[in-house]
């Protein structure tokens, strides 16, 4: 008789693979949604920030431009400071620029969009320093760039060639910090995340 002399059949036992718990996919779940929220945090105070020293260092390239135009022109130029609520009812500060002209201050003529008001995001502080002291800001927004009595600016352009030797400092609720400042001839400093004195400006 002929054996069967096929060979037997050789399995290789299966693992059963073991998937993860719900608590696992809760956990990698939270960790991701840290991960990606710090992300944004970091990427939402680090944009502001950059905002926040754009805006300053335009201000100080019209600022110089203003001073020339008020020697040029014999009439003093301004900057009025005032702080206002967005659409969204979040608090922000806007620099308006004024013109010393007959009547009174007013909005700079002939100037178009040059002398457009700079506005800082929302939820900035804004601390203004003229003479070493430091400058209360108007809080009544709409009231002031209206052209109320109010409206006079806190920082002036003379046509003398002469300022307020001061410091601008800007902070966010992260307490990122950053500092303008300037001497009586209107010289700046770069903008910094320390206060630099007038006296110490580099020209």
């Amino acid at each position: 008789m002929i054996r069967d002399t096929l060979p037997a059949s050789r399995f290789t036992p299966v693992r059963r693979l073991r998937g993860f718990s719900l608590i696992e996919i809760l956990v990698v779940l939270m960790v991701m949604g840290l991960i990606t929220g710090l992300a944004v945090v970091a990427l939402t105070f680090g944009g502001q920030k950059q905002e926040v020293r754009e805006r300053l260092e335009y201000l100080s390239s019209l600022a110089v431009y203003a001073i020339d135009e008020a020697q040029f022109s014999g009439a003093d130029f301004g900057l009025l400071i005032v702080e206002t609520q967005a659409d969204n009812g979040a608090s922000l500060f806007e620099l308006h620029w004024r013109q010393r002209l007959p009547d009174g201050w007013e909005r700079p003529v002939n100037s178009g969009d040059l002398f457009a008001a700079i506005q800082f995001p929302e939820d900035v502080e804004l601390q203004l320093t003229l003479d070493g002291e430091a400058i209360d800001l108007a809080t009544n927004g709409e009231q002031a760039v209206q052209g109320d009595a109010i409206s006079e600016p806190q920082w002036l352009f003379l046509a003398s060639g002469e300022t307020q030797p001061g410091e601008l400092a800007v902070w966010s609720t992260s307490d990122d910090r950053l500092y303008l400042s300037w001497d009586a001839l209107a010289r700046f400093s770069r903008v910094s995340e320390e206060p630099i004195p007038s006296d110490e400006i580099e020209l």
